[in-house]
């Protein structure tokens, strides 16, 4: 059966282009081969012309040429597989699209005893390439799908073409023909003159190239996301760009149960909670099919019920609702977050509210609730709150019908003894059994612990009393109350200094009484004595005494344990430490002698006197006459013609007789000196007999070496 064809002018490009569900292919090969039957152009049979521009079909003379009459024949091969998806199926539409090449002389024209310039496209049967063939080698033609394509209008022409090969292109896409292209040839290739002229894949502008256009069918499976159970729904199965659309036919499939449906749209088909998939399957009566999925997810119908809650108290804490499906959005009074569901009584106030719980989608619901909010107990705590450590404070709860303290007690009131400062809790609750709480600290202030330092001392010093009274911070000592006292000495003293100093009338012991009070007003004492201790006596008394000399004694009768300081040439260094000594001055000037004595209890006293220091003596210049009867030279008296020598000198007197008898014997003593002439020698013995007048002699010996000899004449 023959095809006509359409002239119309249409520009595409030589490569593979798709539009929706047209594809333009491309010429792979495309080549035009020649015969003539006289001159140069017999070699047309054996020429390959591959690579030219232009493809001709005609029959002519070539006289010009000096050759005869001849013909040519165009070949085609495009591609015939484009990109299509697995919704594409053929929709056996195919078109070839030849341009004539501008600018050409060799315009689409018949003359003479020619009536058309027809031709024919036929299926090319065999390979064939186009840097290659030619005349003698060209391929055979079917005429099975053969299309004749009508004379070109007006005459001449210059159109170009686009002839349906629809039947060609089946063979080559359904049937399993192979693809050697097609053949362009005349009707009659004996009748002369008739051409038509094309442009090849090798023509300059890419848009005047050759193509074939191949049409597809394409499906497209819709339906909705997602629907609540039970719901009514369609599938469908969207065909476009089908030019017969009756004869295509489908089939459904629901993998998830099995179940088939052979109609283009479904409506209510087989679901299952969850997520539905559908397959449509769709051929047509060629050759192909296509496919296509729809996933639809079936979605519960929400349950939008609240759970219950019971009557709350205005001091809960705000908490989130729930229900029986998760997702919705809450309202009412109350509601601070409407995603969570959370409700504050405390927002809400006092009252019933009404909830509303709300699913929204297709699959929503909605449910409502009253809750319940009770007033809380507005508690409070009366009673003292700040107290000395040892004492007690009654602490008294309000606000509500019954109490608990955090202390057991179940009582309004507790009189509590905190020994440290301590928080106390009551819970309050009223006749909705609602409760609340109420805390007050009781401040526990520690108490002072009174004490000082106070040292005994000696009399006549000032006494420094050190407070040492302690308290725990952040307390401290406001205020002082010293006393003193005494019944002998008689005394009473008192201060309000932290440290006082005191002066005391004499030695004794005195009663010492310490009150302290803190800045918050807790109080504590303590009493002690001081003694004042009394001082040693230092007086002292001295005997100076010959050769630098003299005798110390200190006069009071001193307790056991004293300490004798004694400085003897006012210095101040200590020269002597025992109690009487005797002491030799290194000179006979007259000296500061001070004694220090300390006692027991490390008291001092120190008396400082004028000591004279007496020298050594000549020795005495004895007479050698004396007279019985002379009142003043009747004697021998050292005191007169020695002073002193009594005194310092220890020494024997013995007196001789010519005959060298002792008649008279003196011994004098320094410690018992002769001092009034007692035993001094009156020309008498010892016993007292007068001494007849005469010469006698004397010896007077005596310690420092002293030893003196000599004569001496008693007269009458």
């Amino acid at each position: 059966m023959n095809r006509f064809i359409l002239f119309i002018v249409f520009l595409s490009s030589i490569n593979s282009l798709s539009i929706g569900q047209t594809f333009q292919m491309p010429s792979i090969e495309d080549s035009y081969i020649g015969t003539n039957n006289s001159g140069p152009c017999l070699s047309w049979q054996t020429t390959n012309n591959g690579t030219y521009p232009m493809i001709f079909a005609n029959h002519w003379t070539w006289n010009a040429l000096g050759c005869g009459a001849g013909a040519h024949r165009g070949m085609y091969k495009f591609d015939i597989n484009p990109s299509v998806t697995s919704k594409m199926l053929y929709d056996n539409r195919a078109f070839m699209h030849l341009f004539f090449p501008p600018g050409s002389t060799e315009t689409h024209f018949y003359t003479g005893s020619a009536t058309n310039n027809q031709f024919y496209v036929e299926r090319i049967n065999q390979s064939w390439s186009e840097n290659i063939v030619t005349w003698n080698t060209q391929p055979t033609t079917t005429a099975v799908g053969q299309v004749l394509v009508p004379s070109s209008t007006p005459n001449p022409s210059t159109q170009n073409y686009i002839i349906d090969i629809s039947g060609i292109a089946l063979e080559w896409i359904c049937n399993g023909a192979p693809n050697y292209g097609v053949m362009l040839r005349m009707t009659s290739e004996t009748q002369l003159y008739r051409r038509v002229t094309f442009t090849s894949r090798e023509w300059t502008e890419v848009s005047e190239r050759p193509y074939l256009r191949l049409e597809y069918a394409e499906i497209a499976a819709t339906g909705p996301d997602t629907v609540c159970l039970s719901q009514n729904f369609t599938i469908n199965c969207n065909l476009t760009n089908a030019n017969n659309p009756s004869v295509y036919t489908y089939a459904w499939t629901h993998v998830n149960s099995g179940t088939n449906y052979t109609t283009q749209n479904v409506n209510n088909p087989q679901t299952v909670l969850g997520l539905n998939t559908y397959v449509v399957t769709v051929s047509n009566p060629w050759c192909q099919t296509a496919k296509d999925t729809i996933q639809v997810f079936v979605a519960p119908n929400a349950v939008a019920s609240i759970d219950p809650v019971s009557p709350l108290c205005q001091d809960v804490v705000a908490f989130n609702l729930t229900a029986a499906t998760v997702g919705g959005t809450w309202t009412g009074n109350g509601i601070t977050d409407a995603s969570l569901g959370t409700f504050d009584p405390l927002v809400a106030g006092v009252g019933t509210h009404t909830i509303t719980y709300t699913i929204s989608g297709p699959c929503g619901a909605t449910a409502t609730t009253d809750i319940v909010v009770n007033p809380s107990p507005t508690p409070s705590i009366s009673g003292t709150t700040a107290i000395c450590e040892m004492q007690s404070t009654m602490l008294t709860a309000s606000g509500g019908d019954t109490y608990l303290w955090n202390t057991g007690a179940t009582g309004a009131s507790i009189n509590m003894s905190p020994i440290n400062s301590t928080t106390y809790t009551v819970t309050v609750t009223n006749s909705n059994g609602c409760s609340a709480t109420d805390s007050v600290l009781v401040v526990v202030h520690g108490l002072p612990n009174a004490a000082y330092v106070a040292t005994n001392i000696c009399e006549g010093n000032d006494v420094n009393f050190i407070d040492a009274t302690t308290i725990t911070p952040p307390d401290n000592i406001a205020t002082y109350a010293w006393t003193f006292s005494s019944s002998s000495p008689v005394y009473n003293g008192a201060s309000d200094v932290q440290d006082p100093l005191m002066s005391f009338p004499g030695a004794g012991t005195y009663a010492v009484h310490l009150l302290v009070a803190s800045s918050f007003g807790c109080t504590d004492s303590i009493d002690g004595v001081v003694t004042i201790f009394a001082n040693p006596v230092s007086d002292f008394t001295y005997q100076s005494q010959c050769f630098l000399t003299n005798v110390f004694q200190q006069t009071a009768t001193p307790p056991s344990g004293l300490i004798y300081q004694w400085d003897l040439d006012g210095d101040g260094t200590i020269d002597e430490t025992l109690p009487s000594f005797t002491y030799v001055f290194p000179d006979t000037s007259e000296k500061w002698v001070t004694l220090t004595v300390i006692d027991s209890n490390n008291c001092v006293s120190d008396t400082t006197k004028l000591v004279n220091v007496k020298g050594g003596v000549d020795n005495p210049i004895m007479p050698n006459v004396l007279s019985v009867s002379s009142s003043i030279n009747n004697k021998f008296d050292f005191q007169m013609f020695a002073p002193g020598f009594n005194e310092c000198i220890d020494y024997t007197l013995s007196i001789y007789n010519r005959w060298g008898f002792k008649v008279y014997e003196a011994v004098n003593n320094t410690n018992n000196p002769d001092l009034t002439c007692m035993q001094c020698f009156t020309c008498q013995t010892s016993n007292g007999a007068p001494l007849v007048p005469g010469t006698y002699f004397y010896v007077l010996q005596g310690n420092k070496g002293i030893e003196i000899k000599g004569a001496i004449t008693i007269f009458e």
